[in-house]
């Protein structure tokens, strides 16, 4: 609008720097938060199901992204990596010092990054073992249920010889019917194995998920971290529109995550629509509630009287 100048003073300038730092690398932590929740979900089903659904421990983690973005944004504003004294102030640019820039690339971006690759490597390996592991088990409970029901034929085509040779009447319903405790284990058999049909899908479910998210978030941010961290150590400044584009790719990326999850997540689709939608919700149910309390008016009934004897 001012055409690429700025023209709100230094003190904005740099609140609005630190502000997008802030804000972007909470997000970029947040990334990270959810891939870690995900990896132990994943890894330590039954260990962490009791612990994952506190508050306590969500409120923890939202707690320490956001101590952690603070960590990352302050120093400049503390003093501690100062701005160069010749700098143009129709410019608002990051602190281009190199000692802050590597500081706040590694903790805002590039360590993340390999948290999240590492850990999304670690889910894929846990699954494709699972799947392997489910694999085996399903083909070794076929092979030994095969066998028994050759068994159980050649037993019941013995036992109908006897039955005529010896002109004793045989009970066919016992001979045909399954053993109850063969049944019994069978069937808990099954159940086990549709549990572990499952687990794994809606843990191939969160890989895939995941692979969408971190896929994104490197392909929006690298570039832009890459040409942030070389920037004090180029003599040649890039482009005066690069820098802003490749931000706003990054902010693109922050912008579309909600959707991404709503999009594969059938859980935080319902929690992200009881969220924004509950208050609206809330204020509706209320009114019907109140309308339906309303009591008729006192002066219905002699309205309607009037009413019939005009008619009449």
């Amino acid at each position: 609008l001012t055409g690429g100048t700025w023209e709100l003073g230094e003190v904005l300038c740099d609140s609005w720097v630190s502000l997008d730092v802030l804000l972007c690398t909470a997000s970029i932590l947040s990334l990270c938060a959810i891939s870690i929740d995900r990896y132990l979900a994943v890894t330590q089903p039954l260990i962490y199901s009791r612990r994952r659904r506190s508050k306590r421990l969500a409120g923890l983690m939202i707690v320490a992204v956001w101590v952690l973005a603070g960590a990352i944004t302050s120093p400049p504003l503390l003093g501690c990596f100062p701005r160069a004294t010749n700098r143009d102030t129709k410019k608002c640019s990051y602190n281009m010092d190199s000692s802050y820039v590597i500081f706040s690339a590694m903790g805002s971006f590039f360590l993340p990054m390999l948290v999240m690759l590492y850990v999304y490597g670690r889910i894929s390996c846990v699954i494709a073992s699972r799947h392997r592991n489910l694999e085996a088990t399903e083909s070794e409970n076929i092979r030994p249920r095969r066998n028994v029901l050759i068994e159980r034929a050649k037993s019941i085509r013995v036992r109908k010889t006897e039955c005529v040779a010896s002109s004793v009447t045989c009970d066919r319903a016992s001979d045909d019917a399954e053993p109850p405790s063969t049944s019994k284990k069978s069937g808990i058999v099954r159940s086990h194995q549709q549990s572990c049909i499952n687990r794994v899908a809606r843990e191939t479910k969160t890989a895939a998920t995941l692979a969408v998210v971190v896929g994104g978030f490197v392909a929006c941010w690298l570039p832009f971290f890459i040409l942030y961290l070389a920037t004090p150590f180029v003599p040649v400044e890039p482009p005066d529109i690069l820098m802003p584009a490749l931000t706003w790719l990054g902010w693109i990326n922050s912008a579309i995550n909600p959707f991404i999850y709503a999009f594969y997540s059938a859980d935080f689709r319902l929690a992200f629509w009881r969220l924004t939608c509950r208050k609206c919700f809330k204020t509706r149910t209320n009114l019907d509630r109140s309308n339906r309390k309303l009591p008729a008016p006192a002066n219905w009934k002699k309205d309607n009287i009037e009413d019939v004897k005009i008619g009449e």
